[in-house]
């Protein structure tokens, strides 16, 4: 729906401009001046006033405001900016917390022998959760479902407890991978 309404947008705006350039061209509209002093003004906010006595180019100023107007709207998105709010406390220094944000899952059966899907999703992101990595403390991990209030998400005050690992010193004696044994792992992230 958002893509269809910028495409209209931008189409009315060029049908706008050609348009009037085709009128322009045939005599129908011209560009001498009107018989009044002003036969056109446009105030906005009460600090720009435009006024001119060419009414004619009020078409092409409808057009161009259209097709501005439909590259602004789609160079915003259609994604909605979130801000994220909290603290992470512990009694040690803070070092290396990360934060995930995530939404969903959202899943569908296929039920199709074959495998073969074509399913519409509509997500909805009102209800999130927000994990806190913090490598090397007591509570690595947290994970908080969150509400999505006006822009904003407040995930509270969130404790990782103490740091048990001061600092990871890496070893050079690991041996290389076998191969064609591989351990994989997966999550969440």
């Amino acid at each position: 729906m958002f893509e269809t309404v910028i495409l209209i947008g931008a189409i009315c705006g060029s049908i706008m401009v050609i348009g009037s350039m085709i009128l322009l061209y045939r005599g129908a509209i011209s560009l001498q001046a009107a018989a009044t002093s002003e036969a056109l003004s446009i105030e906005l906010i009460d600090e720009i006033k435009l006024s001119t006595r060419y009414p004619a180019l009020a078409l092409f100023l409808i057009g161009f405001i259209f097709f501005i107007s439909a590259a602004w709207f789609a160079q915003q998105g259609d994604a909605k900016k979130l801000t994220l709010e909290g603290v992470v406390s512990s009694p040690d220094e803070l070092v290396d917390i990360e934060i995930y944000l995530s939404a969903g899952p959202w899943k569908q059966d296929v039920s199709d022998e074959r495998g073969k899907f074509s399913i519409l999703f509509h997500p909805n992101i009102e209800s999130l959760h927000a994990t806190v990595i913090a490598p090397g403390y007591e509570n690595s991990g947290v994970t908080r479902n969150v509400k999505v209030n006006k822009g904003s998400v407040s995930i509270g005050t969130i404790e990782v407890g103490r740091r048990i690992v001061d600092n990871i010193v890496p070893k050079n004696d690991i041996p290389p991978r076998q191969a064609g044994r591989t351990l994989s792992s997966g999550g969440q992230f």
